[in-house]
């Protein structure tokens, strides 16, 4: 069995690894390694499921009392069997125990590669292209998860002293003095990652030592290196700055003279040249490898000094840089995180100021700000090789390239909380419920609600208020589908109460032609990429995927199960919220065939969703998706 293997020298690597970084650290992760791979495990079974990759007359559920048992016959006597807690509407379901079964004989299966060579020699998953790729990721998400909760009960341990008399991180949060960010702190709470993917914490490329200095759950403080790039081998696009190097020095005026000296002693020009900040693992595994021709010709410079202290924000590669801005930076690290090698392509960095003023545009047309905000991507920078082949040019633009966004707690009202949605699932450090938890409770409160029970489908009703209306304006009548899943969504509350929702991140956005170039935005002024879509499915599909399977779907998951609330109520109040939007979008009369399909397509029996594994076995970066059956189907309401 190669993959056990595999998964085995995974977790002796990083061991010996800790134990030369720090002995204690090496013996946390070991206690907690068992941990890991049964969630990973549990992630993976559930997944393979939802797929349909274990094909589906072969998965029989049986009712355990208040529980429920998974059973997978295989050959002889054999067959998987797993404990589970609960099942959810969408599919998702809590793994608890996973075992091989073999007449009276039981067998822990706590290892997911275990599980993948089981199903593959039992013949229940065909051969895969990228079967060994997808074994290394699964071990890499494995040990990442284990390190990912050794700091996180770091981190517990060190504030259980600083928490003071607080009961939940909402009240510590409010009780710092600024200039301390909230959306910070959350974001680096978050400790599962992607909330379906069996590969969420997959960082292929990072070492132990990576990890801990970069990840967002370490708490680290990332020193981001200046590169001066000759302006004739960089494109840039800004409705607010001249250049990158304007928004450099407006982080820290001192750096401008730290640029021209280091320009100076080589006998160049600061203002022939623009600045780029660089993820220091991009510059050291990356830039000095394959800018070779650029280092020797300076055309591109490293600013000796120079550099932007940064906090890595959930996504690692993207960081809040501390300055009076408090402006987000998203930089390209050439390492896989979950299903894709983290860049940041040459049309990204173009299309985001662009897109975001047409997206302003609308926003102010359809007088949805300030309760509903899509963040603003103000600058966009990438480096143009010059005398290199097609594929090389292609290949490089990716690797050094930035895009800056506005900060989302600006503007904010004393009191107010911004948080990444995804950190609405993570326990809270005080009180080690869901953060979603404690805001009900905080909601409960304000509200003066008669139970948790009314409180929590009431916050619940109030969360999809803000998000979903605004997002069916973009869809219906401008061909606008946002990625809006958990990672991408900022939710703003008072005292438990949403108050706004701020979207970010445009690289997965698509664009309807059709809908969209009726309103008169020149598409032809973007660069190419695969944003713009003829085709309405792939619009739907990115909305149902982000929106509902990864972030209402999964939110309704998380109140059902700590509030006892049973789930079709959530699932009828989310119908509610969505008939009404689409009622108030059909007073115009000019986009009733698109509220029509729309409609259709949200409450068919049947609802796409990414098929994320799938994806991972075959190496295909293309988005694929399957049907599941769709519980908002039986609140449609009657015409």
């Amino acid at each position: 069995m190669h993959s056990i293997h595999l998964f085995l020298d995974e977790e002796e690597k990083t061991y010996q690894s800790l134990q030369t970084i720090d002995p204690s650290l090496a013996r946390l992760f070991l206690s907690i390694l068992p941990n890991s791979r049964r969630r990973i495990a549990g992630r993976l079974l559930q997944a393979l499921i939802r797929e349909r990759l274990i094909p589906p007359d072969r998965v029989i559920w049986k009712r355990a009392g208040e529980e429920w048992e998974l059973f997978i016959p295989l050959s002889g006597t054999k067959q998987i069997n797993a404990a589970v807690a609960e099942r959810f509407s969408l599919g998702q379901f809590v793994t608890v125990h996973l075992w091989l079964l073999d007449g009276k004989e039981r067998t822990p299966l706590s290892s997911p590669l275990e599980l993948l060579e089981l199903l593959r020699s039992e013949g229940l998953i065909g051969s895969a292209p990228n079967w060994s790729g997808f074994c290394a990721e699964i071990a890499n998400s494995v040990v990442n998860d284990a390190l990912a909760l050794a700091a996180a009960e770091r981190r517990r341990s060190r504030r259980r002293d600083a928490y003071g008399k607080c009961s939940s991180s909402l009240e510590w949060v409010r009780a710092q003095r600024r200039p301390f960010s909230p959306l910070v702190f959350y974001e680096q709470s978050v400790i599962d990652g992607h909330t379906l993917h069996p590969c969420a914490k997959t960082r292929l490329g990072f070492s132990v030592q990576d990890m801990i200095e970069y990840s967002p759950e370490w708490e680290a403080t990332v020193s981001l290196p200046l590169l001066a790039v000759h302006r004739s081998h960089c494109r840039f696009v800004s409705f607010s700055y001249g250049r990158m190097a304007d928004w450099v020095y407006e982080q820290d005026e001192t750096l401008q003279s730290v640029v021209q000296n280091t320009l100076r002693a080589y006998g160049l020009s600061e203002c022939e040249y623009d600045v780029i900040p660089v993820h220091p693992w991009q510059w050291k595994h990356v830039i000095q490898q394959r800018f070779q021709q650029e280092l020797a010709a300076q055309t591109i410079v490293p600013i000796d000094g120079g550099i932007l202290p940064a906090y890595p924000l959930v996504s690692v590669r993207t960081f809040m840089i501390p300055s009076a801005s408090g402006d987000h930076l998203k930089t390209p690290v050439n390492v896989q995180m979950t299903s894709a090698i983290r860049t940041v392509s040459p049309a990204a960095a173009a299309n985001g100021p662009r897109l975001s003023a047409w997206l302003a545009d609308v926003l102010t047309n359809e007088r949805l700000a300030p309760r509903f905000r899509i963040v603003s991507e103000k600058a966009g920078i990438c480096f143009l090789p010059r005398g290199r082949t097609d594929e090389e040019t292609a290949a490089l633009g990716k690797q050094l390239s930035a895009i800056v966004r506005d900060n989302p707690e600006r503007g904010l009202a004393e009191g107010e909380i911004a948080l990444p949605a995804v950190a609405l699932l993570s326990p809270s450090f005080l009180s080690n419920k869901p953060v979603a938890a404690e805001l009900v409770e905080e909601y409960a409160e304000d509200q003066a609600a008669s139970s948790m029970h009314e409180a929590a489908l009431s916050f619940f009703r109030q969360y999809a208020e803000t998000l979903i209306p605004p997002l069916l304006v973009l869809l219906c009548k401008y061909g606008i589908s946002l990625e809006a899943h958990l990672q991408n969504s900022v939710p703003v509350f008072r005292r438990g109460v949403p108050q706004a929702m701020h979207i970010r991140d445009l690289g997965g956005i698509r664009l309807h032609s059709g809908r969209f170039g009726r309103h008169c935005y020149p598409l032809d002024e973007l660069a190419p990429s695969s944003i713009v879509t003829a085709d309405i499915a792939e619009l739907q599909h990115t909305f149902t995927h982000a929106v509902i399977h990864n972030h209402l779907g999964e939110l309704i998951a998380c109140l059902s199960r700590v509030f006892s609330v049973e789930e079709p109520l959530f699932w009828q109040t989310l119908a509610d919220v969505i008939e009404e939007a689409f009622a108030l979008l059909a007073r115009d009369s000019e986009i009733k065939e698109q509220i029509k399909q729309d409609r259709e397509a949200l409450f068919s029996p049947m609802l796409p969703m990414k098929a994320l594994v799938a994806m991972r076995l075959t190496d295909d970066l293309r988005n694929h998706f399957i049907e599941t059956a769709n519980p908002l189907a039986k609140w449609k309401r009657e015409e």
